[in-house]
């Protein structure tokens, strides 16, 4: 079976590059299906308890036919993701670089890729502190080329959180926003200056352009703190995600009107999407993914790659901006590998974009003027099913840093 394969020099090409910032990043486009997640499940997010059980899962693939050294560490980060001065020993049990040893290369696949593994605490390390922490994956013996970066939060639950989920006060937004208020009483903790020392943040399904970073609650009764803002807490609904499945990528299935082998790998076909105008009632993963493939023993090493056609038929550009395709699979990113064009003969904006077999959630945004705008194609509604992750920090004074005290996780229903 041929194969379609990357040069190793590509690898090195994309990947020399030195972060200084602490954002969910992929540094090349040679690097896909990235899944990070607590390890119950695909779908949960990367967030684990201090002194638990639990552990964290990083997958993703390197599209070559050759492995690569790689090595992985971690950053613990302030409350609203700046550096926090730190040492690794006083947050890091056991070794701060360790090398990502399992790896597999794909098996009887059309395009060739090796699939990474991390999972942690494990024997090498386990954490001493909560707080935000940036995960690390970079070449091995070079620690300023890092390929890719993703957050997770170890957090305490010493905090019980009281939160509603409603639509906006205000009555502008009432019909397309979402209120998260959260209030939470710190008697009987040892919370010293919480004026000063408490902050919050909530996000909307831990999107990182999707969170509110609030320093002072609206207003205390006593020894509770109530966060019940008409602006600072707001956001904007959204819609329910568009989906498709080529976990049977071959047959009419899942969205799937055409498959065909063309030029050593299989195109698959989507049926048309249409502008949201009005709410979507369906069921989604709030933008997740899934990788998945049937009749494989191994979907991360025997599932494959298809290049999948989407077209959004609109009868005219939207707009000056250009349009691209979102979701978890993009690492909520606006990325040039999945952007659309539009086609005046069919009146759709279009596009044919690699993807690993799997069920996916997704969205048409623009990127207009440094936003992210989805508001021409999605659409804006209080009765969307978001899931919300609230997380309070305290400022530790010895060692000094941010801890997560309480955490709460809302999944509408």
């Amino acid at each position: 079976m041929r194969k379609l394969s990357v040069l190793l020099f590509g690898l090195f090409v994309f990947f020399q590059v030195f972060s200084q910032d602490f954002n969910d990043t992929i540094y090349s486009p040679l690097v896909r299906s990235v899944k990070f997640y607590n390890s119950v499940s695909q779908l949960a997010y990367p967030v684990i308890t201090l002194g638990s059980d639990e552990t964290l899962t990083l997958r993703f693939d390197i599209l070559q036919s050759q492995a690569v050294n790689l090595e992985y560490s971690f950053i613990h980060c302030s409350w609203d993701w700046s550096e926090e001065d730190i040492f690794p020993d006083d947050c890091i049990d056991g070794y701060y670089q360790n090398r990502v040893w399992n790896y597999s290369q794909s098996f009887n696949t059309y395009v060739s890729y090796f699939n990474y593994t991390v999972i942690f605490p494990n024997e090498n390390v386990r954490f001493r502190l909560s707080g935000n922490y940036l995960l690390r994956i970079t070449l091995a013996n070079n620690p300023d080329s890092v390929i890719l970066q993703k957050r997770f939060v170890v957090v305490e639950r010493n905090i019980p959180i009281e939160v509603q989920v409603k639509p906006a006060t205000e009555a502008s937004l009432r019909a397309t926003h979402q209120e998260v208020d959260v209030s939470f009483d710190i008697s009987g903790h040892n919370i010293q200056q919480p004026w000063d020392y408490l902050r919050l943040a909530i996000y909307q399904n831990f999107r990182p352009d999707r969170v509110s970073f609030i320093d002072q609650p609206k207003f205390y009764q006593g020894n509770r703190l109530v966060y019940d803002y008409e602006d600072l807490n707001v956001f904007p609904g959204g819609n329910e995600f568009r989906t498709f499945s080529s976990v049977d990528y071959k047959f009419k299935s899942g969205r799937i009107f055409k498959a065909e082998l063309e030029d050593t790998i299989y195109h698959c076909y989507l049926l048309p999407d249409n502008i949201l105008n009005a709410y979507a009632s369906y069921r989604d993963a709030n933008g997740n993914f899934i990788i998945r493939a049937n009749n494989v023993s191994d979907a991360w090493t025997q599932g494959d790659y298809v290049v999948m056609h989407f077209s959004l038929w609109t009868k005219r550009r939207l707009s000056d901006a250009d349009l691209y395709l979102f979701g978890g699979f993009s690492n909520w990113k606006i990325r040039p590998e999945y952007k659309l064009k539009f086609n005046p003969a069919t009146g759709a904006y279009e596009g044919a974009f690699l993807m690993k077999q799997g069920i996916y959630d997704y969205e048409y945004v623009f990127w207009d003027k440094g936003r992210i705008n989805e508001e021409l194609t999605e659409g804006d509604f209080y009765q969307t099913l978001n899931d919300y992750l609230i997380f309070v920090y305290y400022l530790d004074q010895a060692p000094y840093y941010w801890r997560v005290v309480g955490y709460r996780f809302v999944h509408m229903k």
